[in-house]
């Protein structure tokens, strides 16, 4: 609480009326209707972002590559994913040079691109590359023109971010299997 209020400027004096109103089962305060967030991290220093935190898992796995994501939202907005591609090298044709040499090549496609992360790495006779974006920072043209993310959301998107339900709903319809935590039910 005190970083909040360390942080916090004078403005123009005057008085609102915040409501707390229960939308899809979860009461929050609201301001003109919108979740008030700066007052909410005002109070909570912070904390309130964090209140709202889900995960979600979904795994699949086509011709022997395994294909994970790990999504991070807050509320139905995501925020990051990681995805994590794990294939067999039976023949063992990656070395560590060319584990090297692929981590140089991401390194540097990556250092040009704000909120991108990518690396590569061997595990036993595993090959595990790990894609990372945060969409706080990335450039959602740079993430479409590099080819990473297809831009056509198809549904995904709400008010100009990409939805935690539609992803996965995406992600289900396309075979995989997807856990959200924590999942929040209405108390009846």
């Amino acid at each position: 609480m005190s970083k909040g209020i360390a942080d916090a400027s004078m403005g123009e004096e005057g008085t609102v009326r915040a409501m707390a109103s229960k939308k899809s089962s979860v009461y929050t305060i609201d301001y003109r209707s919108y979740t008030d967030h700066d007052f909410m991290n005002l109070v909570t220093g912070g904390f309130y972002d964090y209140a709202d935190f889900q995960m979600a898992v979904c795994t699949g796995s086509m011709d022997g590559v395994e294909h994970t994501y790990y999504i991070a939202a807050l509320g139905d907005q995501v925020i990051a994913y990681v995805e994590e591609i794990s294939e067999a090298d039976a023949a063992g044709e990656l070395d560590e040079e060319t584990v090297a040499g692929l981590n140089e090549f991401y390194a540097q496609f990556v250092q040009q691109t704000p909120g991108l992360y990518a690396g590569v790495i061997k595990e036993g006779s595993r090959v595990i590359t790990r894609f990372g974006i945060d969409f706080q920072t990335a450039d959602q043209s740079v993430l479409v023109d590099a080819g990473i993310v297809s831009g056509n959301y198809q549904g995904n998107m709400a008010d100009g971010w990409l939805s935690l339900a539609g992803t996965v709903g995406s992600f289900e319809e396309a075979g995989m299997t997807c856990t959200i935590t924590p999942v929040y039910e209405a108390k009846k």
